[in-house]
Parts: structure tokens; C-alpha cells; sequence
């Protein structure tokens, strides 16, 4: 059972150095991708210029930060929304509770 602990553990660095290169490529695809996809149709629509692989990287990671926000870091934010309302749900009456789920459900019906 030791041998086994012990070959994992000597493991472990070697898959840490794949998972990266494996995400790593996986960004590099991406950008290529988007690249291309960029370049073969955008110059010919709305008559911007094409993009080289560096600026589409830029061009992703800039709109990552300002519409897509951060997956890192804690909720907390979400954390504290979820919060709240749950204690908003929860304080309402039965009758409150009914009025509020068949709004929603009414909402949803129309989608």
C-alpha cells in the first residue's frame, strides 16, 4: 500500500504540469478560433480591420473583465444576494408566498 501512496504522490507534479498544458492549449485553440472566425467574417460585414492572434487575446481577456466578470475569488456577493432573498421568501406570508410563486410562473409560461 505504501509503494502505491508513494507512486501517486511522485505522480502528482507530473499531472499538475499536464493539466496545465492541457488548459493552456485549450486557450491557445480558443483564441484561434475566435480569430478566425473574426477575420472571416467581421472585415467583410461592418469593415474592421483583422486581428492578429495577440490582439484577439487582448480582445477576449478585455471583454472577460468588463462583461464577463471573475469565476475567481469568493461569491460573496452572490452569497449575500441568495442570502437575502431567502430570508425575504421566508419572512413572507403563505398567502405572499402564492401571489409571488404564480407571478414567476406566469412569467415563464409567456417564454
Amino acid at each position: 500500500m505504501r509503494d502505491l501512496d508513494q507512486t501517486m504522490r511522485d505522480a502528482a507534479p507530473i499531472k499538475k504540469a499536464f493539466i496545465i498544458l492541457f488548459f493552456a492549449g485549450l486557450m491557445a485553440a480558443l483564441v484561434a478560433v475566435v480569430m478566425t472566425i473574426w477575420n472571416a467574417i467581421l472585415p467583410d460585414v461592418i469593415g474592421v480591420t483583422e486581428v492578429n492572434y495577440w490582439q484577439m487575446l487582448g480582445i477576449i481577456f478585455l471583454s472577460r473583465l468588463l462583461f464577463g466578470g471573475s469565476k475567481f475569488g469568493n461569491n460573496k456577493h452572490k452569497r449575500n444576494r441568495r442570502k437575502h432573498f431567502k430570508d425575504k421568501f421566508m419572512n413572507m406570508s403563505d398567502e405572499e408566498k402564492e401571489n409571488f410563486k404564480s407571478e414567476w410562473k406566469s412569467r415563464w409560461d409567456k417564454c
